[in-house]
């Protein structure tokens, strides 16, 4: 910063400079970061339950409780003995207290697809084609009507006692 024509340095400014810019980069990581966790997250109680069919498990369907309120969805897939955990913001944590419609669904893949099928080591929870099973067509694996509102299946999970829904498919 030296002014070659004065001979002199130019302090003022380049003290300004730096003010400024660290300024301004402390804005915006401030605004950026904002505060450590949400908020808006709701406390979540552990859900559990299994799902049958003609009285056997009903393995690899995604079970999604379905919120009546203002709570976070909550969803799991279904284990070889019908059994689900439920998730809402890390695995297995559960879902928040209050009333919920139930959505059961089960879909499998054409054979050779290539589509991810679901880990069962219960690292992969998220409901997807990684519930799926592999079938030779593919397609829905149970009557639709049960992953759609209004099917009659309803939960009311409670931030106290157990929270266990079992769910017979008939």
């Amino acid at each position: 910063f030296c002014d070659q024509r004065r001979g002199s340095v130019d302090v003022t400014y380049s003290f300004k400079g730096r003010v400024m810019r660290f300024s301004g980069i402390a804005l915006l990581i401030l605004s950026l970061c904002g505060c450590s966790g949400s908020s808006d997250e709701k406390p979540v109680y552990e859900v559990t339950g299994t799902v049958t069919f003609g009285g056997g498990p009903v393995a690899k369907a995604t079970v999604m409780f379905s919120p009546l309120d203002k709570q976070p969805v909550a969803t799991g897939i279904t284990d070889n003995k019908g059994v689900y955990r439920l998730t809402t913001y890390d695995s297995f944590d559960g879902a928040a207290a209050g009333k919920y419609d139930v959505l059961i669904s089960k879909v499998a893949v054409p054979k050779g697809s290539g589509a991810p099928v679901h880990d069962p080591s219960g690292k992969n929870v998220a409901p997807s084609h990684d519930a799926a099973e592999e079938t030779e067509d593919g397609g829905a694996t149970l009557d639709p009507k049960y992953g759609k509102p209004g099917n009659g299946m309803a939960a009311d999970v409670k931030p106290s006692g157990e929270n266990v829904f079992d769910f017979k498919l008939e």
